[in-house]
């Protein structure tokens, strides 16, 4: 999180070119219709994702243990459906609360 609040959300799949953009549009969409602004949501694949600063990862379920042991991660959210914006609103909504609460 940088000063002025803005959050940065890493989503990461496999190989950073298929699930992760679909994700990453879900999540925007989501996070545009619950009015929650000052998030960044940027891609990633598995073998280089540690290298990327972030507050909070989005991964499927499958890759959860994969990104954990993030230097800058403050959150790891798994999801198990991309399209379900119930799920998408209800975490990132939650996970985004917090870190800026407990800032």
């Amino acid at each position: 999180m940088d000063d002025k609040g803005n959050l940065k959300i890493l989503v990461v799949c496999t190989f950073g070119a298929g699930s992760s953009l679909m994700l990453r549009l879900n999540i925007e969409g989501v996070l545009k219709e619950a009015k929650i602004p000052g998030v960044t949501v940027e891609v990633a694949d598995t073998g280089t994702f540690k290298g990327k600063e972030t507050d909070i990862i989005a991964v499927s379920a499958s890759l959860e243990k994969a990104v954990q042991g993030h230097p800058t991660a403050k959150k790891v959210v798994p999801i198990k459906s991309f399209f379900d914006k119930k799920e998408l609103r209800d975490k990132f909504g939650a996970a985004i609360d917090e870190l800026r609460a407990a800032r």
